[in-house]
C-alpha cells in the first residue's frame, strides 16, 4: 500500500508540472485522469490477451489482430487506432516482433515469415508493412515469395509508405510519405519516392566528441579555471590603488549575512579587513539573522564593524534588504 501511495505522489508531481491547477482541484483532476488511464490499460490487456505483450502496452481503441502465428510486443509500446484501425496479421508459422516504446498509429502489418520492428519506432497512419507477395505474379493461385523484414531502432515511417519483403531499414532512418521501399535503407538515411531512393544522409553530432567535450568543460570548472587565474596573476601583477589622496576614494560598504557562524565569523571579518583599501573608507556591516550562538558577541571587538541584529530569522534576502536600507 505504501508503494502505491509513493507511486501516486510521483506521478501526481510529474503531472502537476505539466498542468496549472490548485492543490485540491489538481488531485481530483489527476485522480480521474489516472482512473481513465487505468481503464485504458485494462482494456488494452483485454484486447491483447492472446498475444505476448510487455508492461504498459496501451491501445487507443481496439486494434484488429489476426494472429495464427506469433505476435510479441515490447514494454511501453502504443497501438493507436484513432485515424485508422491498427491491423496486424501473423499467419501460421509467422512471427511479428515489435520493440519497446514504439508508436504505431493506424498502420497495417502482415507477416507470412517474420517482421521485426525495433525500439522507439514511429509508424504513421496507412503505412503498410508486408514480408510477402502473398500471390505469385504469373500464377494467382500460387503463394508469392516471402522474405524477412527488419526495421531498426529510432526509425520514422511516414504516412502511406509501403515496406515490402526482404527490406532492412537501419537505425535512425526516415521513410518519406508515400514511399515504396523495395531495397535496404542504410542507417540515418532519408529515402523517398517510388521506388524509394536515397535523398540525403542524416547527420548526427559525434556522440564521442560530445562526451569528451562535456568531460573537458567539467574538468575546467573544477581545475582549469583556477589554473588560468593563477597563470594570469603570475603574468599580470595586480597594481596598487593609485590616488593622490585618500579622500578621493569612495566609501565602500561590505554586507555580511550570518546565522550561527561563531566558528567562522571572526576569520571572515579579519579577511575582509585585510583588503587593500583604506580602513577609514571601508565599512563592514554584519546582519545577524536570528543567531542564537556566540556570533553577535564575537563581532563586538572589531572596529569599523557594525552589527545589525534581527531576532527572528527571515532569510538571506531580508538580510540584504535590511543592510541596503542602512547603507
Amino acid at each position: 500500500m505504501e508503494t502505491l501511495v509513493v507511486q501516486y505522489r510521483k506521478e501526481y508531481l510529474k503531472w502537476k508540472l505539466e498542468h496549472d491547477a490548485t492543490a485540491i482541484y489538481g488531485h481530483i483532476l489527476f485522480f480521474f485522469t489516472a482512473l481513465l488511464k487505468g481503464w485504458n490499460l485494462l482494456m488494452s490487456k483485454y484486447y491483447l490477451r492472446n498475444v505476448t505483450a510487455g508492461s504498459i502496452v496501451m491501445c487507443r481503441k481496439k486494434p484488429s489482430l489476426n494472429i495464427s502465428g506469433t505476435l510479441i510486443i515490447g514494454n511501453g509500446t502504443k497501438l493507436w487506432s484513432v485515424i485508422n484501425r491498427v491491423r496486424i496479421s501473423s499467419f501460421r508459422g509467422a512471427v511479428v516482433i515489435i520493440g519497446e516504446n514504439t508508436f504505431i498509429n493506424g498502420a497495417r502489418i502482415a507477416a507470412k515469415k517474420k517482421i521485426s520492428i525495433g525500439n522507439n519506432v514511429h509508424i504513421a497512419p496507412e503505412v503498410i508493412i508486408m514480408d510477402s507477395d502473398f500471390h505469385d505474379a504469373t500464377d494467382l493461385d500460387a503463394s508469392g515469395k516471402s522474405a524477412e523484414v527488419i526495421i531498426g531502432n529510432h526509425v520514422w515511417i511516414s504516412t502511406r509508405a509501403m515496406i515490402l519483403k526482404g527490406v532492412t531499414i537501419g537505425d535512425g532512418a526516415v521513410v518519406a510519405a508515400g514511399a515504396i521501399v523495395t531495397k535496404d535503407v542504410p542507417p540515418y538515411t532519408l529515402v523517398a519516392g517510388i521506388p524509394a531512393r536515397h535523398i540525403k544522409k542524416i547527420e548526427l553530432m559525434n556522440l564521442e566528441l560530445l562526451f569528451w567535450l562535456a568531460v573537458g568543460l567539467l574538468a575546467f570548472t573544477y581545475a582549469g579555471y583556477g589554473v588560468v587565474i593563477w597563470a594570469v596573476n603570475k603574468v599580470i601583477k595586480p597594481g596598487k590603488i593609485i590616488s593622490e589622496t585618500e579622500e578621493e576614494l569612495p566609501d565602500v560598504a561590505i554586507l555580511i549575512a550570518a546565522y550561527n557562524e561563531e566558528d567562522f565569523i571572526a576569520a571572515k571579518i579579519c579577511n575582509t579587513m585585510q583588503l587593500d583599501y583604506p580602513s577609514s573608507k571601508l565599512h563592514i556591516y554584519v546582519v545577524s539573522d536570528g543567531s542564537n550562538d556566540r556570533t553577535n558577541a564575537l563581532i563586538g571587538p572589531f572596529e569599523n564593524v557594525t552589527l545589525l541584529y534581527e531576532p527572528a530569522r527571515k532569510g538571506e534576502n531580508c538580510c540584504h534588504k535590511q543592510g541596503n536600507d542602512i547603507c
